[in-house]
């Protein structure tokens, strides 16, 4: 029990798998609830509530300045759509003094904040997000499409194909094979995939490594 404790705080295997294989020996783990205020902020600027998802936002980047994905969705939120430029400015020039934050995260941020003060249309108000996986990661919402995918995997565990989205998005857009790598390895020890489905996860893995991408 201490052990799968540690284990899950540390990070180093999925909850989900943890507490399944706890469970078939009898002992339940409280459940862990994840707040996902990336995923929040997001539905709020796509409903136009631009002040709240701002609220929500700063105090993220307050609690951690590097948090890439918080900084770059109020960059837009200022930039495109309250058209204050100059402080998208300033959150980019405080993310820029961050320690170990990419050059290429800063200057995609830098390219993306003169687009957004181009006069593009501000998105309309819906009543609900967009559910295109695609359509995030085009906005550059890494951080929130990889928060709703790991909810679906949470509530549908035998989704296969949100495990295979979650590693693809790991791989290709983040650059981190590695963590694709240990996707797939869950999903090869959970008993609740067909070996069918295992060996395309593996098909899958070995697709990643030639097509991730080189950083400069």
């Amino acid at each position: 029990m201490q052990l799968g404790r540690k284990l899950r705080e540390s990070g180093d295997i999925s909850v989900l798998v943890l507490e399944t294989r706890l469970e078939h020996l009898g002992i339940k783990l409280e459940s862990v609830q994840k707040s996902r205020p990336l995923t929040e902020a997001y539905q709020l600027r796509m409903q136009g509530r631009f002040q709240e998802a701002e609220s929500i936002l700063k105090p993220l980047l307050a609690e951690d300045p590097r948090n890439v994905d918080a900084a770059m969705m109020l960059m837009r939120i200022y930039a495109q759509d309250l058209r204050q430029p100059e402080k998208a400015t300033e959150i980019l020039e405080a993310l820029e003094k961050q320690p170990h934050i990419s050059p290429a995260h800063v200057e995609f941020a830098r390219r993306s904040i003169g687009e957004w003060s181009q006069g593009k249309p501000k998105p309309e108000k819906v009543d609900a997000p967009p559910e295109s996986i695609d359509e995030m990661l085009a906005q550059g919402y890494l951080g929130t499409t990889i928060e709703i995918l790991e909810q679906k995997i949470e509530e549908q565990p035998g989704d296969f194909d949100s495990w295979i989205k979650l590693a693809e998005v790991h791989a290709l857009h983040c650059g981190n094979i590695q963590r694709a790598e240990k996707i797939v390895r869950q999903i090869e020890a959970s008993p609740g995939f067909t070996p069918e489905q295992v060996q395309n996860a593996r098909t899958k893995l070995g697709e990643l490594r030639k097509a991730r991408p080189h950083h400069h």
